[in-house]
């Protein structure tokens, strides 16, 4: 049984290979200690194809517990702090993946998108590097907190294409920030009020590819737990085609 209790939040996460995708390089994790205050959740979406991209992902999430393990951020309460602990963790994480395409073969770099969160009590730290998303509901308004680092998004933003055009479009695979590729790391970090009875979704874009904004939102408005909200995010998406891999954390 889940704990659903007021002002503790819940975490629950999934992912799933797709259907046309004969290997899963999406990856997630969360970090829920039940004696610390703040809590993590981080998904990858691994580039490179195969092997490379699935290694990307796994390393990304690997280092970033590994990280939090050996510092004592759970408990720190300046946001200033884990900002900084933060933008430390993610370009280590980068510099090693770096080290390692180095030892690769030339022009097949390896790499993965991050998304992630640290959920303080009373504010969230959300740092993005790519186009996996994040998304907070409340009240029926559905906020999207993170913008791509796509190359979509950009003609988006010259009114070149709308919004609705972005999953169709022929360029939509191209992304402009990822770790492990280069040592120039766009990360973009950003603080947002925490207020009781939000919902978050952090997701890769095998989702976002397939599901609305507005359906997404629909699934958090009538989810009774994150598990369920997972359950439901993945059963749409495979319903939707799923043409690429999928992985999910919601946080109620």
């Amino acid at each position: 049984m889940q704990d659903l209790t007021p002002g503790k939040l819940t975490f629950a996460g999934g992912t799933h290979r797709g259907l046309c995708r004969e290997v899963n390089e999406d990856n997630f994790c969360y970090i829920d200690y039940p004696e610390e205050v703040n809590h993590l959740a981080v998904v990858a979406d691994g580039i490179g194809g195969h092997r490379d991209g699935q290694f990307a992902s796994m390393f990304c999430c690997s280092y970033m517990i590994q990280a939090w393990r050996k510092s004592n951020i759970g408990n720190e309460s300046d946001p200033a702090v884990i900002q900084e602990f933060l933008r430390k963790a993610v370009d280590g994480c980068n510099q090693e993946l770096f080290r390692q395409n180095q030892l690769k073969t030339p022009g097949k770099p390896m790499g993965t998108t991050i998304v992630a969160a640290v959920f303080m009590p009373d504010q969230v730290i959300v740092f993005h590097a790519g186009d996996s998303r994040m998304y907070a509901w409340s009240e029926n308004l559905m906020e999207r907190w993170t913008r791509d680092h796509s190359l979509v998004m950009e003609l988006v933003k010259k009114n070149i294409i709308t919004q609705e055009e972005m999953g169709s479009h022929p360029y939509s695979h191209v992304i402009l920030s990822s770790i492990g590729p280069s040592l120039k790391l766009k990360l973009d970090i950003n603080r947002f009020e925490y207020r009781p009875g939000l919902r978050f979704i952090l997701c890769s874009d095998g989702v976002t590819r397939h599901l609305s904004d507005s359906q997404l939102s629909d699934i958090l408005k009538s989810a009774t737990s994150p598990k369920a909200a997972i359950e439901q995010i993945i059963r749409d998406t495979l319903r939707a085609g799923a043409e690429d891999n999928i992985a999910v954390i919601c946080v109620f």
